[in-house]
């Protein structure tokens, strides 16, 4: 996993070395929600999150974040994101992104006997409908989120206000 997030810095580091489009640095927070649930995990919650946007030109999007959820203990994620947004007041977004859940949550042993791997890694899809940006930041109402991890698990997300600042 090291390696993958390395790369990923590499990569977005040399995009912005070679292009000759804007870059915008966006920090915000966000209030959020999470359920993972499969066959031997269950992480849920609602809590708050800090992650950087990272505009690149007119369309390119990359987020990464990091949320603490409380009901089901204390649950931690990190996520990856990037994909798509329209130029314009209202900017709709589609993000492909990989989580990571940490910390607090409900297990069922396997089969043999074996704790089930921590982290929890996601992979899953983001559509921000409800995003508008402007010359000092963006706000971003009700993204939802779905996403598939091992264990045939399924992770449905939603944050519920995200509101970023473009430095």
């Amino acid at each position: 996993m090291k390696k993958i997030l390395i790369n990923a810095c590499f990569l977005f580091s040399a995009l912005f070395a070679a292009a000759q489009t804007p870059v915008q640095w966006m920090p915000y927070v966000q209030q959020n929600g999470v359920y993972f649930s499969s066959n031997h995990v269950t992480s849920t919650g609602a809590g708050i999150g800090l992650g950087l946007a990272v505009g690149v030109g007119n369309h390119f999007l990359a987020q990464s974040d990091i949320n603490i959820y409380w009901i089901n203990g204390n649950a931690v994620s990190t996520r990856l994101a990037a994909g798509y947004k329209r130029n314009g007041t209202w900017a709709p977004a589609i993000l492909g992104n990989v989580s990571l859940l940490w910390g607090g949550r409900t297990e069922v042993l396997l089969e043999d006997g074996q704790r089930p791997v921590s982290p929890v890694a996601v992979l899953g899809l983001r559509l921000a409908g409800l995003r508008f940006e402007n010359d000092k930041g963006f706000v971003s109402a009700l993204e939802l989120g779905f996403g598939f991890g091992p264990y045939q698990g399924t992770c449905p997300e939603v944050s519920f206000l995200c509101v970023g600042i473009r430095l």
